[in-house]
């Protein structure tokens, strides 16, 4: 005879258990019907944290060596760099007082690597080199080939490319504001003498000969390279300066002004696109490792599911059936996703 009071707790314990058995249940349900989507996230987030692996065309890794007794052996000096940008500028303003670097902060670069690509024949070679010298990647990437000329419509509408106005002879025609803008010192790229990006240049000569390629250090533009941060004072004023050694573009803004505002929302967006390892040891590191461990994470999840779902005898009709709906939706999707974006 079973007690009253047991059967009281049972009673009252009833809602509870179902509630757990129903989160249980969904929990099984949605996981097996968002299983290949775990996949995907896991397996492209640590595809975005390590870039050279499993990559869709040639790329080789390189070690310091490829720099070694280059100009690109050792990070290069920022203070040095703002200062000669300091000297640069004053000789392009002629200002009545001139400007000077701030010693209230010290100069930065932003940016962990170099990128120089060069056409050669047949392919296109891409160098990605760290700035501390630690070496980088190649990555070759095959030309398609030439499609066949085709007849152009006879509505086509096309742009004349503007003329240099340097070259354009006096009386000439050329319209005068295209020169006085190219002469303009607030358009012109500013570029420094032994800059971290005539380093850069300096140092694919080497770097080239040592790989034994097609094309000459010459031949490499450099497209992508750190920026030098630092503060300028100029009167009663400093100002945070930003230079792009790759474009010549000098960006500044006045200390104090009113800052831009971050929202919430754009804060968890970059970090939610944020991945890769940089060369120093940082918080960027340290979320780095946390991207792959969630990598793992999700892919874990996902294969584990499967197994711990099999394991339950009667929830293996439903959940063949979920299963079947969610890898059906996902190929189809899949498709439709690769259709889009040709």
């Amino acid at each position: 005879m079973s007690n009253p009071q047991t059967k009281h707790l049972r009673r009252r314990s009833y809602p509870w258990r179902m509630a757990l058995l129903i989160l249980r249940r969904s929990h099984l349900y949605f996981g097996l019907l968002l299983m290949p989507w775990a996949l995907l996230y896991g397996i492209s987030g640590y595809l975005f944290n390590h870039p050279t692996h499993f990559a869709d065309s040639n790329i080789l890794g390189l070690d310091s060596s490829i720099t070694r007794d280059t100009e690109l052996a050792t990070s290069p000096d920022a203070n040095w760099t703002a200062n000669a940008i300091v000297v640069a500028l004053n000789e392009r303003f002629k200002f009545e007082t001139p400007l000077r670097l701030s010693k209230t902060s010290a100069a930065k670069y932003e940016g962990e690597f170099f990128i120089a690509s060069a056409e050669a024949p047949g392919k296109t070679i891409q160098l990605l080199l760290y700035r501390d010298g630690s070496g980088g990647t190649m990555r070759t990437q095959l030309k398609p080939p030439a499609s066949p000329a085709t007849e152009p419509a006879p509505f086509s509408v096309t742009l004349a490319a503007p003329q240099r106005a340097d070259n354009a002879a006096p009386g000439s025609g050329t319209d005068s504001a295209l020169v006085k803008i190219h002469l303009d010192p607030k358009t012109m790229p500013l570029r420094i003498e032994n800059g971290i990006e005539a380093k850069c240049h300096e140092a694919l000569i080497p770097i080239a000969e040592r790989l034994k390629l097609e094309v000459s250090g010459g031949d490499f533009q450099i497209t992508t390279a750190p920026e030098t941060v630092f503060s300028i004072e100029h009167g009663n004023k400093t100002w945070m300066v930003r230079h792009n050694g790759a474009t010549g573009k000098l960006s500044a803004a006045a200390v104090g002004a009113m800052p831009v505002e971050q929202s919430w929302r754009r804060f968890l967006t970059r970090m939610h696109v944020a991945h890769g390892y940089p060369i120093e040891n940082n918080a960027r590191w340290m979320w780095a490792i946390v991207v792959d461990v969630m990598s793992f994470t999700m892919i874990l999840w996902g294969v584990s599911g499967i197994i711990m779902w099999w394991q339950i005898k009667r929830t293996r009709p439903l959940g063949t059936v979920a299963l079947t709906i969610s890898v059906s939706i996902a190929i189809l999707l899949g498709l439709g996703m690769a259709q889009s974006m040709r």
